[in-house]
Order: structure tokens, then C-alpha cells, then sequence
């Protein structure tokens, strides 16, 4: 528990949380809390199929705050031969999403 506060305020590191589910797990809701407090900074998915983004419940409006790049990348795939390739994909997203962040901080002189 206390490395995981030590990592969420640290403003080295970038938080990825999986926001997947009926409705945000109490662990990463704190851990995005703090991390948002503390860095100004986060990046939230959801791979979750259920509800399109223009309609999305499941996710709760605080995983959207500024500093939060969301990314929706539902996961169709039905296959076992699939489930590399798609999360490479989502991967891609994930690193393209750090590079933002770490750009637009550069930018704002952090």
C-alpha cells in the first residue's frame, strides 16, 4: 500500500488506470484521485464493449478530469488468435497517450 501512494505522487511516473466494469473499482478510483492531485496528470482506458462511447455509464465523470487523456478502445475480438494483436493496439494507444502528456508538459515548462 505505501509503495502504491509513493508511486501515485511521484511526479516522475504517469498513472494508467483500467476504468473496465459496471462501475470504477474503489482501488483505482483513490489511486487516480491522488494521482490527478498530485501530478496533474493521468491516463484512464476502458476496454469494456457494453455501452458506446456517446452513451457511456459506466464510467464516472471524475476519471474525466483535466489532465486525463481517456481512452476507449472497446474489445470486439473473438478469437484467442485476436487477443495479441489487439492489445498490442492498445498498447500503441497507451504509449502515444504518455508522449502527449509528457509533451504538453514540456510545453507548459514542467
Amino acid at each position: 500500500m505505501e509503495d502504491c501512494v509513493k508511486s501515485c505522487i511521484n511526479p516522475a511516473y504517469i498513472s494508467v488506470i483500467c476504468a473496465d466494469g459496471a462501475k470504477a473499482d474503489d482501488g483505482a478510483a483513490v489511486e487516480y484521485g491522488m494521482t490527478i492531485n498530485a501530478t496533474s496528470r493521468a491516463i484512464v482506458f476502458r476496454t469494456d464493449f457494453r455501452t458506446e462511447p456517446k452513451k457511456e455509464l459506466g464510467v464516472n465523470a471524475m476519471f474525466k478530469a483535466k489532465g486525463t487523456i481517456f481512452i476507449y478502445y472497446p474489445c470486439y475480438f473473438t478469437e484467442i488468435s485476436e487477443v495479441s494483436k489487439y492489445y498490442e493496439k492498445l498498447a500503441i494507444k497507451i504509449h502515444r497517450a504518455i508522449r502527449k502528456l509528457v509533451l504538453i508538459e514540456k510545453k507548459e515548462g514542467g
